[in-house]
């Protein structure tokens, strides 16, 4: 017999209709990546349960805000609990009969833990005042009337540089050597100016992507498991999102954490948590799961591969239906595109797309007619460039106005840069560069290991000397280029995703439907996330199951089968 208890009460006899056969449904819901239970079958009460459920739900029109807990039991099986829960969705009153119909719907901590990391943002719940922030330097580099206004300055530096070598000749032989004669006019009255040209000692708020995630998960009682995000052996653990979309930066001559603060709040990203997994999701062709009390964010065959419970093996049950084998081939492209966003505002790091961050890859050789189009993925992030970085080492011409910049403020070595430019003492060497201290996207960059949450400087590896200038090769681990050596996007994450030819589920199966054995229907209800059906063709895996429930039996219909070839 099966039986409905409402808010802890057995409210079995008052159920006229839709308790004799109830079904539940279950499957991946695409929107909250949470695995649902749905009991379709909608109830009707009189008596008793009508005037309970009347006082309840129609007492005012704020009634609609509540909700009750339920259990329904069904006694086949050795016993069928599912917990679930009333709302005022679905529920309806017939006046003429004194009848409440209601839908039972699964009671689901974890959507409720989804619904908080869909709705509040990624630095909300007290994130910004209570995390201590890196911070990442950049430079500002100068625009064309900067730089015609440096060109004006030059005689004028001239002049007040030769009187500054008067004036400290003539204090020598005055003072016989033993006065304070470097006066350095120039210097103290263009410093402010030269930090202004070469646009160094400011600095951008550059939170961890796992810090922001791994705190919204606490405040809704999940744990954060990622081998991408949250490993330290993996090369994007320290992943930061630079944070300049508001316009205010921070300064060199105050880094501390009232200020990060400030500076982070003026900045904020516009992400709830979900949201920025979904963007990421994109990034590192991966998919979220919420099973059980964890998040998971990893690459999306991660989530076949812990299909690890055989529920049976379909040769050792007689489906209702014949069972038809055909083909998966409808997202069989011939080619991935693959690149990052231009930022409106930062031509310096646009410039970067073609050399690191865009690729096109060929998934088509030799030719297939089935496979056709394009595996497309546009990453909503901006790419980035660094001083003395590939666009600096390949720039040609007479006049290299990037290598130019980038000496002046890594630090004095020539005559001309101990006369012309001063930035305040401050040096910098491995800067981000910026055309502006405001972005249009966001930038991830991944952090050096150790890094100085006060500095927080890119992971960077050699790529060549010139003229006895070190040239480097930043963020490798975020760049989309397959051809190059080191670990990149492509060969780590999309090829092995988007290429059909390395694909495993390539089959589908017609719906399968069975009558139950007891232990598949515990299986199923417990672990649907971690099932699958062994057949001789491969792993069988289930989008989604019914299993319907009445007097006498049970029957499941397995739904929108994948089938991972062996």
């Amino acid at each position: 017999m099966n039986k409905i208890f409402i808010n802890g009460a057995d409210y079995t006899s008052d159920a006229v209709e839709g308790l004799d056969e109830i079904t539940i449904e279950l499957g991946l819901n695409q929107e909250t990546k949470t695995i649902g239970k749905v009991l379709s079958s909608d109830i009707t009460f009189e008596g008793n349960a009508f005037r309970y459920l009347k006082n309840f739900f129609f007492a005012n029109c704020d009634s609609w805000e509540k909700f009750l807990p339920s259990l329904f039991k069904a006694d086949i099986c050795g016993g069928i609990n599912v917990e679930a829960e009333l709302t005022s969705e679905g529920v309806e009153w017939n006046k003429s009969k004194d009848q409440i119909t209601v839908n039972l719907k699964s009671s689901d901590e974890v959507g409720r833990a989804y619904a908080r990391l869909d709705s509040e943002l990624i630095t909300d719940n007290g994130f910004i005042e209570n995390n201590d922030t890196p911070i990442m330097y950049y430079v500002d580099q100068p625009n064309y009337l900067q730089w015609a206004l440096f060109l004006v300055t030059v005689p004028i530096r001239i002049i007040i540089n030769t009187i500054d070598e008067i004036v400290k000749a003539l204090c020598e032989i005055t003072t016989l050597g033993f006065g304070k004669c470097d006066i350095n006019i120039s210097k103290k009255v263009f410093s402010t100016f030269d930090t202004w040209i070469t646009g160094t000692g400011r600095w951008a708020p550059a939170p961890l992507i796992r810090e922001m995630i791994n705190y919204q998960c606490q405040q809704v009682g999940l744990k954060f498991q990622s081998s991408i995000l949250n490993d330290p052996t993996s090369s994007r653990y320290n992943l930061c999102l630079l944070c300049l979309t508001g316009g205010e930066h921070g300064d060199y001559k105050d880094t501390s954490r009232p200020e990060v603060s400030r500076v982070l709040k003026a900045n904020e990203p516009i992400y709830t948590t979900i949201g920025l997994l979904q963007e990421l999701s994109q990034v590192f062709a991966a998919d979220y799961r919420i099973i059980d009390d964890t998040l998971y964010f990893e690459r999306v065959d991660y989530f076949d591969d812990i299909r690890t419970q055989k529920i049976f093996n379909i040769k050792d049950v007689c489906p209702e239906e014949d069972v038809i084998l055909s083909y998966n081939t409808l997202d069989a492209c011939a080619y991935g595109q693959y690149s990052y966003t231009q930022d409106a505002f930062d031509q310096d790091g646009n410039s970067t797309i073609k050399i690191h961050y865009e690729d096109k890859v060929e998934y088509n050789l030799p030719y297939n007619p089935s496979q056709k189009g394009k595996c497309n993925r546009q990453l909503n992030f901006g790419p980035s460039r660094f001083m003395f970085d590939r666009k600096a080492y390949e720039k040609r011409g007479f006049f290299n106005f990037i290598r130019f910049m980038d000496e002046f403020r890594d630090g004095p070595e020539t005559f001309l840069s101990e006369v012309f430019f001063d930035n305040e003492g401050v040096i910098r060497k491995f800067d981000l560069v910026l055309s502006s201290s405001q972005l249009s996207a966001h930038k991830l960059l991944v952090l050096e290991s150790g890094f100085n949450r006060k500095d927080a400087a890119v992971v960077k590896t050699p790529l060549a000397k010139k003229d006895k200038k070190q040239y480097w090769i930043y963020n490798s681990p975020m760049h989309i280029d397959e051809e190059q050596s080191y670990s990149e996007l492509v060969k780590d994450f999309y090829r092995g995703v988007d290429n059909p030819r390395l694909k495993k589920d390539r089959y589908k199966y017609s719906d399968i439907e069975i009558s139950c054995n007891c232990d598949y229907v515990e299986s199923v209800l417990n672990n649907f996330q971690r099932i699958f059906i062994e057949t001789e063709d491969g792993k069988a895996i289930p989008t989604s199951v019914q299993i319907t429930i009445n007097r006498s039996d049970v029957k499941m219909v397995f739904t929108d089968i994948r089938v991972l070839c062996r």
